[in-house]
């Protein structure tokens, strides 16, 4: 037990004062003699092992630059990242290497809201009975999804079929539309289930759960209001606006294209790279924005109805006679054709006959090497250069948690997933792992 950190130290005190360069072994030592920063760490040290600090220290002069110190690390702890940062700096010395790593890998990682208790459980005699427990598991089980993605591949069926007779003008419409009704209120039934076994705040958590619940109010609204009031208003009455909201809820579909490793990894590169590729989308962006105002100068009314030169044109022969250079949004739209397409000679072709020069080809050829050869594909090779690490990182991450699931470590693990940009990092990485270790044996 250190003593009191309230000793006097005024005039006429008994007790003995301490060299300032040497090292103070105890905190309380630290707060009464030290520098102001050593009273800032020492205080931030006290924070930390759960330590209050007396009231009376406020009223003593001498700790006055120790006590705002105090009071920013107490009070402003919202800022948690700076306070991390401090401990780590103040703690640099006292910690391990692996404890250090622990700590980064805590700060680094985003750590999921922990559920709140459903409201029901102020009724524990209803909530908690034998059925409502074997139903809540239910809800919770892996069944009760893979029976939701049954319904939905039904109702997907449901309105292809309903779509087809509808095209067709057949009377089996109305028919369809009834089932389609059912579908909506298994749905709603779907959500209820959800929220009474998970509880209202942890079901809003989800972003899917979120979507369902939009989606499936506006259908239970929808369709109950074309039920009671039939021949009301005319948007309600007519229940084919329904359909495209069934559409909507099965983009939940989409999901179970997640559990192929090909397409998860390629949807997790495409989200993840998305901010890194601005730059460059950027770039092929102003190409465009370039070359369409000179293709708006050069081309700009050729293409129209009394120009005798377009029949017989090869842009008259491949019906391209929309995508023109008369305005600006349109030699945008025919710019990202020749972008993407492979048939860019045909306009190089068209516009050299309507122009008579042959100047007209270093436009489209310029063009060409400039936005395809290079800048697309440029892009290009970047997602799939990361899509191929993102395979290998999930391939060593599952490899890495069945070994360290194996062996029996007596570290702390932290629950958490990464942020945006550290799984860019990681990524970037990895891609470039052996230019790295390159040009640090180069360097060395």
């Amino acid at each position: 037990m250190e003593e009191s950190l309230l000793r006097s130290h005024g005039i006429g005190s008994n007790y003995p004062r301490r060299d300032l360069t040497r090292p103070f072994n105890r905190r309380s030592d630290a707060i009464a003699y030290g520098t102001p920063y050593q009273k800032a760490a020492a205080l931030v040290d006290l924070a930390e092992d759960g330590v209050g600090l007396p009231e009376e220290i406020l009223y003593e002069s001498n700790f006055q630059k120790a006590a705002k110190f105090y009071f920013l690390y107490t009070r402003l702890d919202f800022i948690w990242t700076l306070n991390l940062f401090a401990l780590i700096v103040l703690n640099f010395l006292e910690i391990n290497l692996d404890e250090f790593a622990d700590l980064c890998n805590a700060i680094s990682l985003r750590f999921q809201k922990e559920e709140t208790p459903p409201w029901l459980e102020n009724y524990p005699q209803f909530y908690h009975s034998p059925l409502s427990t074997m139903l809540k598991d239910f809800v919770r089980s892996p069944r009760f999804g893979y029976i939701i993605t049954f319904v939905l591949l039904l109702n997907s069926v449901a309105v292809v079929i309903e779509t087809t007779l509808d095209i067709e003008n057949n009377s089996s419409q109305k028919v369809w539309q009834g089932v389609e009704f059912t579908f909506g209120w298994i749905y709603v039934v779907e959500m209820a289930l959800k929220v009474y076994a998970m509880g209202f705040e942890n079901y809003w958590m989800d972003g899917q759960n979120r979507f369902d619940f939009v989606v499936t109010c506006v259908i239970a609204v929808g369709e109950t209001t074309t039920f009671v009031s039939p021949h009301g208003l005319t948007f309600l009455s007519n229940g084919e606006w329904i359909r495209y909201l069934l559409i909507a809820r099965m983009l939940r579909l989409i999901r179970i294209l997640m559990d192929i490793k090909q397409y998860r990894a390629f949807v997790a590169t495409f989200l993840t790279l998305i901010p890194s590729l601005m730059p460059y989308l950027g770039t092929i962006f102003c190409v465009l924005c370039m070359y369409c105002s000179l293709g708006v100068q050069v081309f700009g009314g050729l293409v129209n109805a009394g120009n005798p030169q377009l029949e017989g044109s090869t842009l008259a022969d491949d019906d391209y006679t929309l995508f023109n250079f008369n305005d600006y949004p349109n030699g945008m739209v025919t710019l990202f054709n020749l972008l993407v397409m492979g048939n860019w000679q045909d306009w190089m072709q068209g516009y050299k006959e309507l122009t008579g020069s042959t100047w007209s080809i270093a436009y489209f050829i310029s063009f060409y090497l400039i936005t395809v050869l290079l800048l697309l594909n440029l892009v290009i090779a970047f997602v799939l250069e990361a899509f191929f690490a993102e395979m290998e990182i999930e391939d060593s991450t599952k490899c890495e948690e069945v070994k360290e699931a194996e062996e029996n470590h007596h570290r702390r693990q932290f629950a958490g997933s990464k942020t945006r940009s550290q799984r860019v990092d990681a990524l970037l990485h990895h891609m470039l792992s052996a230019e790295l270790d390159q040009t640090n044996c180069s360097s060395s």
